[in-house]
Parts: C-alpha cells; sequence; structure tokens
C-alpha cells in the first residue's frame, strides 16, 4: 500500500486543535470560599492558580475543597455538609501541576490524563496557561474521528452507587473514601440521577442529613452496551450528560467516564 494512502492517525494533531480557551484562572491569596464559588456550579472541576504576572504556580480543585470542608465540618461538629476555614489558596492548592505544551499530541496528553488519573490537563506556553484540555474535549475528538467501537468494550465496571434515601453527608463521605469524582443515584436499583462533586459543593451550607434525591442532578445518559463511542459521546455533548452508563434489561452494566474516553484515544493505533 502507498504510504499516502494508508489511515491516518486522527488523534496525532497538536492538543492546540482541541483544548479550551481561555483558561479561567485564581489568584494564590484568593479565599477558599472564592474558590467554592466559582467552582459550584461551573462546567470544570478545577482552577488554575496564577500570579500577578500570569505565570501557573497551582491549582485548586472540588475535590481539595470538599476534602477540608467535609473534614472541618465533622471536626466542628457543624451539621452542615462543608465548613471551609478562612484560609488562602497559597496554603491549600497543588503545586506540582501537570502541564503540557500546545504542540504536543492530543493522544500523548490523553496517555497522560490516563496514567496520571486526571481529567484535565493545562497547556502552557512561557509557563503560562494558554487552554486546557478536558475529557469532553477528548469526547469532541471521538465524534469528529467516527470511532465506532461499542461502549461496552471501553466501560468501567463496577460502578460506584448510592441509594436516593442516603444523606448528601453519606454520599460526599463516600466520595471522598472510594476517590471518585461522582456516584450514581439508585431507587429500587435503577439509576435516577447523580451525586457528583459539584452537587456536593451546591449544598455547602445544607444541612448533611439532606436526603440525596433533594439535592442530586439527573445528567446522565443510560445507553445500550453495543451504542458506537461517537454517537454516545454526541449525545452526552448535545445534552450535557455528565455521566454515561451501559445498560441492558433494567440493570447497569458499567459506566463509560472521561478516563475512559482518555483511554480509547491512547490506546488508538493505526490500522
Amino acid at each position: 500500500m502507498d504510504t499516502d494512502s494508508r489511515p491516518q492517525n486522527p488523534f496525532a494533531q497538536p492538543v492546540s486543535a482541541f483544548m479550551a480557551k481561555p483558561v479561567l484562572t485564581i489568584h494564590p491569596d484568593a479565599s477558599l470560599q472564592e474558590a467554592e464559588r466559582r467552582l459550584e456550579d461551573a462546567p470544570f472541576s478545577c482552577l488554575a492558580v496564577t500570579d500577578v504576572e500570569g505565570h501557573l504556580c497551582g491549582v485548586v480543585s472540588r475535590t481539595d475543597l470538599l476534602r477540608v470542608g467535609r473534614l472541618r465540618a465533622s471536626m466542628a461538629d457543624d451539621t452542615h455538609l462543608l465548613k471551609l476555614p478562612h484560609q488562602t489558596l497559597r496554603t491549600r492548592m497543588t503545586k506540582d501541576v501537570i502541564t503540557a505544551d500546545p504542540s504536543t499530541p492530543l493522544q500523548a496528553v490523553a496517555a497522560e490524563m490516563v496514567q496520571k488519573h486526571i481529567h484535565r490537563i493545562f497547556i502552557v506556553e512561557n509557563s503560562r496557561p494558554v487552554g486546557v484540555l478536558s475529557t469532553r474535549d477528548l469526547m469532541q475528538a471521538i465524534v469528529q474521528a467516527r470511532i465506532a467501537d461499542p461502549i461496552k468494550r471501553w466501560m468501567s465496571s463496577p460502578v460506584m452507587t448510592v441509594s436516593a434515601t442516603a444523606t448528601i453527608g453519606e454520599a460526599t463521605d463516600l466520595l471522598q473514601e472510594a476517590r471518585v469524582r461522582g456516584l450514581v443515584v439508585e431507587d429500587q436499583e435503577w439509576p435516577v440521577g447523580l451525586f457528583t462533586q459539584t452537587e456536593a459543593l451546591l449544598c455547602a451550607s445544607q444541612d448533611a442529613g439532606t436526603k440525596v434525591e433533594d439535592a442530586m442532578s439527573c445528567a446522565l445518559l443510560c445507553l445500550p452496551l453495543n451504542m458506537p463511542l461517537f454517537r454516545a459521546a454526541a449525545l452526552a455533548l448535545e445534552t450535557r450528560a455528565r455521566r454515561i452508563l451501559a445498560t441492558a434489561n433494567r440493570e447497569i452494566h458499567g459506566i463509560l467516564s472521561g478516563l475512559d474516553i482518555a483511554r480509547v484515544i491512547a490506546s488508538f493505533a493505526t490500522p
């Protein structure tokens, strides 16, 4: 076969072709409460922390805020779900930030996300963030490449669940203990919603005894096991669903997470 006629790797393009911009930043002397306000209902899970010259010096995530907020509430015997201390991000941010250059191939960045188990990577030039690549951006790449593998090939299982009648305190503790970003809410063993880090932050000032069903999101898709990846990703992007469940006969068989999408791209081999 002529070399020029061989199929091209759709994920060899530079990450700059897929990254989102501009990057939302926050100063290291901002408070944890300010970071909480920005992340409460945001479509991203972390903020880039930059100094006055715009250099990336750290990152603060929902995971960071939930960890310290839940611990403080428990120690203070506070009925609220979270109690953030009056501290600056400088004291709580993660300083060792994983980054990539704009020219790095998308496939290499996806592989780094899988290896480090992270859901987004900041793209930097001269130590300044110029974009960010999230797992939702990877979904768009899957759609463009029309990857037709069935979702059952790449799904993860088992799926972490919580009962709709559990409390948000129990659900948030489970998020922390299991080190996951979200739980599927079940009612009589059928998925009815999500309780993720986003919902936990939105419930920060609520009583920890509030029922999960009163705080959950319904932004999930239940799709058949043989649904092609590109169609599942397109549906998730169009409906803004935050989780894709693979189901059959009213049973959950697995979940197609953002990191599973990253695995698809990282493992892609040109025929």
